[in-house]
């Protein structure tokens, strides 16, 4: 039987060894981040989206892109939007209004997205294979079964 000798000068184990005591005693930030005020609240849920109410018209807004026709002015207006992103759950950083209404053939949806720079749009339909998330954009989703998971 054969032991090798470990022929390192003392000074080096003593740094590797303080190094190793030091490593396994520095909190790591998961540690950290249980620390300090508000530990073991709960996280505030999102906001719920808004509920849309749509009122039947008995005639259909023209299609154009022009939101000036009479139907709209009979319709709920919603706002207090809330952003994906960049700041998931904040409010909308620009005021926007949406309108719907509805008849016998389809469900009519107008947005009127105000923005502080117009210049300053960035618009997806104009840029071939733009990614929606990189682009201003206006996200509708229908929740067609009442179970909150659009």
């Amino acid at each position: 039987m054969s032991f090798r000798r470990n022929h390192a000068r003392p000074g080096r184990r003593l740094g590797f060894g303080i190094a190793c005591l030091v490593v396994l005693f520095v909190p790591t930030p998961e540690l950290r981040a249980q620390d300090g005020p508000g530990q073991g609240e709960p996280e505030e849920a999102p906001p719920l989206p808004i509920e849309g109410l749509a009122v039947r018209t008995a005639e259909a807004p023209a299609i154009d892109g022009v939101l000036n026709d009479a139907v709209w002015n009979g319709a709920p207006v919603m706002t207090d939007f809330i952003q994906r992103e960049p700041f998931d759950g904040q409010p909308a950083s620009e005021r926007t209004e949406v309108r719907m209404v509805f008849d016998d053939e389809a469900i009519y949806v107008g947005v009127w997205a105000f923005d502080e720079d117009p210049a300053a749009i960035i618009p997806g339909d104009r840029i071939r294979d733009a990614e929606v998330s990189e682009t201003d954009h206006v996200l509708l989703a229908f929740d067609t079964y009442h179970a909150f998971q659009t």
